[in-house]
């Protein structure tokens, strides 16, 4: 998308840790211009538990999906730049050339093709203009759905109740592992009671390998952010957790390139990633014995 002329954004990303129990998690961009309709639209969407990258642009929409991995796209049709029909197009027409490789993914981007109906992700208009007609326009533009503005709890829901359910089935399906147990014993010889001290002590230390991650982004320090990344990475290789390590390697290459901008949505997408590996290692940790 870069060679579109589109420069990367640094969209604000907000966290919800209240996740339902047992709800798959989604990764939504809200694309918005309106500051109060941004608010709503993300508020709504973290009470359930999912992470909300914000931008109010069709241009930085178009990098944010680029900076990082993303389920959904709530596309306002009006905005500065690139409108929504605009941005959808675009979105289209590269998520096309991924497919049939006349396209590549630049270099340390986080960028991919999501799971899901011929490779697209779904997304789903906002607008104003709850006109007759409009649902019919939206469809045609190769968008999924549509919610009419002001956007209300419960038509939000039933908007994304269909692409939740579809989430959840293609993890269960064919989501990569987040480690491989096999191979980690493999690496230490096959010796299960070291392995096993190795996964607890990676459990206790992961919290303050992250914290200083995003203590360095957070401070801009591209030096610090090359180093902290460099140790997760070397960490989570030991289990093999290539999902996680590969987020690690595009973090680590960032700093070392002074790319910080984009840091966030990196270490966002490498935090979402080391949850899935730590929960991992609990489910393989045999409690200590007395």
């Amino acid at each position: 998308m870069r060679s579109r002329g589109m420069e990367m954004a640094r969209p604000a990303t907000l966290t919800q840790e209240r996740a339902s129990k047992g709800q798959r998690r989604l990764r939504v961009l809200v694309a918005e211009d309106n500051v109060v309709n941004q608010r709503v639209a993300a508020g709504l969407l973290e009470r359930r538990g999912h992470r909300v990258v914000v931008v109010g642009t069709g241009r930085a929409a178009l990098a944010a999906l680029e900076a990082q991995p993303l389920d959904l796209v709530l596309m306002d049709i009006e905005m500065p730049e690139l409108d929504g029909f605009e941005a959808t197009a675009a979105i289209r027409a590269y998520e096309k050339e991924m497919r049939c490789g006349a396209r590549q993914a630049p270099p340390g981007s986080a960028y991919a093709i999501p799971r899901g109906s011929e490779g697209r992700i779904p997304i789903v208009a906002l607008t104003a203009h709850a006109m007759k007609g409009m649902e019919e326009r939206c469809l045609a533009a190769k968008m999924d759905g549509y919610v009419s503005k002001p956007v209300r709890a419960e038509t939000l829901d039933a908007a994304i109740a269909p692409f939740l359910a579809a989430a959840e089935r293609a993890e269960s399906e064919d989501a990569p592992s987040a480690i491989d147990h096999a191979a980690a014993l493999r690496a230490v010889g096959g010796d299960a009671a070291l392995m096993a001290d190795v996964m607890r002590l990676f459990l206790e230390d992961c919290p303050r390998r992250v914290a200083e991650l995003r203590a360095a982004v957070a401070g801009g320090d591209p030096t610090h952010v090359h180093r902290a990344a460099h140790a997760v990475k070397g960490a989570v290789g030991t289990f093999g957790a290539r999902p996680a390590r590969d987020l690690a390697a595009h973090l680590e290459r960032a700093g070392r390139e002074g790319r910080l901008d984009e840091a966030p949505a990196l270490l966002d997408a490498l935090e979402a990633e080391l949850s899935r590996v730590t929960t991992a290692l609990r489910d393989h940790t045999p409690a200590p014995t007395a």
